[in-house]
């Protein structure tokens, strides 16, 4: 009897004392709230907003500056190119920074030149979410007129259907547009039978002039505004330089390249020899505005009423490659609106020793050729890790780097062995992490030789 004593009163002091702590925990719930002061936020860094290479010049660093645009055939250090990502229009914060008018896709993706001094400003604005240089593009072009199938075996032309109709697959009633190095308008290739010309405009970006004026379809997203660099050839220019007079439009392909994917394009033994033809030089001497060439030719499509078709035979290997950079961004942007077609080059080195892949363990070693005058490494990892990059040459090594760091100009002797800027990482916020991204420059000792054999070992951290 007495145990049983003990364990009901035992019970009976678990009881209250389960009561007792539910009276607390209701008595602490009913109570008034109490105000609480919110943690002070620190302000957010604009730097983040901006590149690795655009960080390293506002510190200073200008070893490996991205493309600046200045008056024709000089380099001006105190503008900088950049594309910048945004959730808004950012045309009226542009213009108070003194940024030059550049393009907008409807995605809000800005093409612009800002001055170098208002960078950081430009990061601070809102609704911008990333700054980044413009990259440098090259010419891609590779299979031309029978591999795209325009013409059968026989040489003859393919027909399609249009409207429940056989026509012949020459592009009549569509303008064929071609962003690239220029044109030769004096060519036989893009006449017509009785020698005028079949080119609507040229829109040369790589000669200093007035620009464009703006292009205005109802306010829509096909309109374009005026473009203030460049000189505008009209089809009244084109024809009044054909017939003697070659001051009326000066453009010159001076490359041949932009010639060459006209040709293809819409030449008259190309793919679509009855399009009418845009060109933009945007890919000269100097650096010029892809995209503002893009929202051009949009616009003058849409007035003329009639679809259009763009091709850009160049790219970078700078970037992720993933549709996540600017250009990607601002060309989908534009490719969605109906009646408009980009083509972009898949490019020329798919057999080119310049890709290497692998599992990486806790430190792994790959090995290079750097050839020509420079190299550019890319490396992607799976962002969930974090690795350190060395770069050897010989028995000599670069400056350790640690994902988030940003590589600077020293004269140590294991860096200035390999000759200036090799790389940096970047804080990419897509799948995978571009840790190095920045041209080499080799010294005139190394010039000499065909290729720098270098190494680049991954450590696991």
């Amino acid at each position: 009897m007495s145990i049983m004593r003990a364990r009901r009163a035992h019970v009976r002091t678990t009881l209250a004392a389960l009561i007792t702590g539910l009276s607390l925990v209701i008595q602490t719930v009913s109570a008034p709230p109490r105000a609480v002061a919110a943690p002070a936020m620190a302000a957010p860094d604009p730097r983040a907003k901006l590149s690795a290479s655009l960080q390293d010049l506002v510190d200073g660093r200008t070893s490996a500056a991205p493309v600046v645009r200045g008056a024709i055939g000089t380099v001006d250090t105190s503008r900088v190119a950049v594309s910048i990502i945004a959730s808004r229009d950012l045309t009226a914060d542009l213009a108070s920074l003194g940024a030059t008018t550049g393009a907008r896709s409807p995605n809000n993706v800005h093409t612009t030149t800002v001055p170098t001094a208002r960078l950081l400003d430009l990061a601070a604005v809102s609704g911008v979410d990333l700054v980044s240089a413009q990259p440098t593009i090259k010419p891609r072009l590779d299979k031309g007129l029978p591999g795209v199938g325009a013409v059968g075996a026989d040489g003859t032309r393919n027909m399609i259907t249009v409207g429940g109709t056989q026509v012949a697959a020459d592009g009549r009633g569509t303008i064929v547009a071609v962003v690239d190095t220029g044109i030769d308008f004096t060519h036989d290739d893009f006449r017509n039978a009785d020698g005028s010309s079949r080119i609507l405009a040229i829109w040369d970006q790589d000669t200093a002039g007035s620009g464009t004026a703006p292009i205005d379809n109802t306010g829509t997203t096909y309109d374009a505004p005026a473009f203030g660099f460049g000189t505008l050839c009209t089809h009244d220019d084109i024809t009044a330089a054909l017939a003697g007079t070659a001051s009326r439009c000066t453009e010159k392909d001076t490359n041949g390249h932009g010639t060459h994917v006209a040709s293809t394009a819409g030449g008259n033994l190309g793919v679509a020899p009855k399009a009418d033809l845009l060109i933009v030089n945007s890919i000269g001497a100097s650096q010029g505005d892809p995209a503002a060439a893009w929202q051009w030719i949009i616009a003058w499509a849409k007035r003329e009423g009639k679809p259009v078709s763009i091709t850009n035979s160049w790219g970078t290997h700078s970037g992720p490659h993933d549709g996540t950079d600017a250009y990607s961004k601002a060309l989908d942007g534009w490719a969605e609106l109906p009646g408009v077609a980009l083509m972009v080059a898949a490019g020329n080195e798919g057999s080119d020793p310049i890709h290497a892949s692998g599992t990486l363990g806790a430190s792994s070693s790959v090995p290079f050729k750097a050839t020509g005058s420079a190299t550019e490494l890319n490396v992607f990892y799976d962002k969930a890790h974090a690795y350190s990059a060395v770069i050897h040459h010989g028995s000599r090594q670069t400056i350790s780097l640690s994902k988030g760091s940003t590589w600077s100009s020293r004269n140590d002797s294991g860096y200035a062995s390999l000759g200036g800027t090799i790389g940096s990482f970047t804080n990419c916020t897509t799948t995978y992490q571009n840790v190095c991204a920045r041209s080499e420059e080799h010294t005139s000792e190394l010039q000499s030789r065909q290729y720098l054999v270098c190494r680049l070992l991954l450590e696991k951290k």
